[in-house]
């Protein structure tokens, strides 16, 4: 079940048909059709949070694994309560870590992404202070240029 989409249809037609906001076709016969099935659900899910916190991470899966039960789509799969827990625990391990939040660093804070280098009015090369590496430019290696290559 679509259920985003069916859940607003229904706010404005009581009446609406589940069927039509279902996906053609067979439940899941495999685990791995399930955890693709169940990936694609809690990244778009995930993604879709205003806030990304562990916590609230740990409660959507939660949610979507128990929707998904209920509705009876895991039920031609073979996983096993115990193998629905790893793959939920596996799921927000990675979500929490592709969607930590991270410190802004002091040129973010102080006006934004526009100050990081780019071109200056005069067309110079810009880079903000907090940026420089240090390198001159005698430690940045030259392109390779096989014209002056020598064979022996």
């Amino acid at each position: 079940l679509m259920q985003y989409f069916f859940t607003k249809a229904a706010e404005t037609d009581p009446e609406v048909e589940e069927a039509d906001y279902r996906y053609p076709g067979p439940k899941p016969q495999t685990k791995e059709t399930a955890i693709v099935m169940l990936g694609d659900a809690a990244e778009a899910t995930v993604r879709s949070l205003d806030e990304q916190t562990p916590m609230k991470i740990r409660a959507v899966l939660s949610k979507i694994f128990d929707l998904r039960i209920q509705d009876g789509q895991l039920d031609e799969c073979g996983l096993t309560i115990s193998d629905l827990t790893k793959v939920r625990e596996a799921f927000t391990h990675v979500l929490t870590g592709v969607f930590h939040g991270r410190v802004k660093y002091q040129w973010q804070k102080d006006g934004g992404e526009d100050k990081l280098g780019g071109a200056g009015q005069s067309g110079e090369r810009v880079i903000h202070p907090e940026l420089e590496t240090g390198l001159g430019t005698a430690d940045i290696p030259k392109a390779y240029d096989s014209s002056s290559s020598q064979t022996d």
